[in-house]
């Protein structure tokens, strides 16, 4: 009887471990980046390497993840905490509560993190009701977002407070109409100071997928857009550009170019054109080998830049 009872409480020891999971995902990449610039004094070979790691840990229906960044380009091999939140359910209502970054998108580059976050998200009638705040005027005060689907097309529309007392809201519409996809982004503030919007197109035809982006301000204001879209990482009042993407011998072949204005509206068009190449190797890593033509109008620093970059993902 004894034995029963000390196999009963292993057995019920063994499935209470059982019902806790933690994984733990990851990437790392480095890079060699060539810089010839007109500007004798710009021109530069450098190394640098990135690593980050993702760690999330779950029980039921809860868990935690943290996410962990280094780069080490500038001498600091130390690890930077990127995401740290909590997850969980209240009845239908998922929470979540910690600090985490924002999205990678063509209005924005998504790294800044910001702490002490809460967000609670469910479904009413078949539309997403989000509620959003935070402790710094970072989080962007109070919000509401609303998120749903429309005859196949998904739409979404946020409203909130900018940290600064002034009310903005954000809408997306996107889908796909005959085939092309279509992603519209458009952000009104009461004060026309922060007015932003965005949109691409693509169509894939035989193999070959052609896509139309471009970003803007419809203010006169010369704060910059930070975009790490289809664009590329850059930074920018407007930006619009074209790319042509296909499969080549095993390679996948990547050819961009792109206008910007930096500064105020009525500064020049600055031209970036690239040519991106990547391969899968035999070895799990990828191989990206990217060149750069960049054309900064009016201030003489026109460069071309070769970038090339070994990744692994597991």
């Amino acid at each position: 009887m004894k034995k029963q009872l000390l196999i009963a409480a292993v057995a019920a020891t063994m499935t209470s471990a059982a019902i806790a999971d933690i994984s733990i995902t990851g990437s790392a990449k480095a890079n060699y980046l060539n810089t010839d610039s007109k500007v004798i004094a710009n021109n530069s070979n450098t190394f640098s390497s990135e690593i980050n790691l993702g760690i999330k840990g779950t029980n039921g229906g809860s868990g935690v993840v943290v996410n962990l960044q280094s780069k080490n380009s500038a001498d600091d091999d130390d690890f930077d905490v990127q995401d740290s939140y909590v997850t969980s359910s209240i009845a239908d209502v998922a929470v979540q509560m910690g600090s985490w970054r924002g999205a990678h998108n063509l209005l924005e580059d998504g790294d800044a993190t910001t702490a002490n976050r809460f967000k609670a998200t469910t479904t009413i009638a078949g539309v997403t009701v989000t509620y959003e705040d935070g402790s710094s005027t970072a989080a962007k005060g109070e919000s509401i977002k609303l998120a749903g689907e429309v005859s196949g097309i998904s739409v979404s529309h946020k409203m909130y407070n900018n940290g600064s007392g002034v009310d903005e809201t954000d809408t997306s519409v996107s889908g796909s109409l005959g085939g092309v996809n279509v992603a519209y982004r458009t952000i009104d503030s009461d004060t026309n100071a922060s007015d932003k919007d965005s949109l691409e197109v693509s169509y894939e035809m035989n193999g070959v997928t052609l896509t139309y982006a471009e970003f803007g301000s419809d203010s006169a204001n010369t704060s910059n857009i930070t975009s790490d879209g289809s664009l590329g990482d850059i930074d920018a009042v407007d930006a619009q550009g074209f790319m042509v993407s296909t499969a080549m011998a095993g390679n996948t072949i990547k050819l961009r170019t792109v206008d910007t204005k930096v500064g105020a509206h009525t500064n020049g068009e600055n031209t970036i054109n690239s040519i991106i190449v990547t391969r899968p190797l035999a070895s799990g890593a990828t191989f990206e080998a990217t060149y750069t033509d960049t054309d900064l109008t009016g201030t003489g620093e026109d460069k071309t830049t070769l970038d090339l970059e070994l990744a692994v993902k597991f």
